[in-house]
């Protein structure tokens, strides 16, 4: 089966070759199964953070307003 014309030689390195990156192609696939399932718990938390940030900031927000709202109080009681 191995003839030294060159092609039946190539041939079966070709073949070797592509059992090997048939396996390592195997390993990577179930290695990105992983990655995207880790994707998936971060974008979560990224959501989850973005949601408390929006919370926060509203309420940053709301006592601005309620503080700027008590100091023209005064002032108009003042003046």
């Amino acid at each position: 089966m191995v003839m030294i014309d060159g092609k039946k030689v190539r041939g079966e390195e070709n073949r070797v070759r592509g059992e090997e990156n048939r396996v390592r192609g195997e390993g990577n696939r179930v290695r990105g199964e992983g990655n995207s399932e880790r994707r998936m718990e971060q974008s979560e938390r990224r959501m989850e953070q973005s949601e408390r940030k929006k919370k926060q900031s509203e309420r940053r927000r709301e006592q601005s307003e309620r503080r700027r709202e008590r100091e023209r109080g005064e002032n108009i009681a003042r003046g």
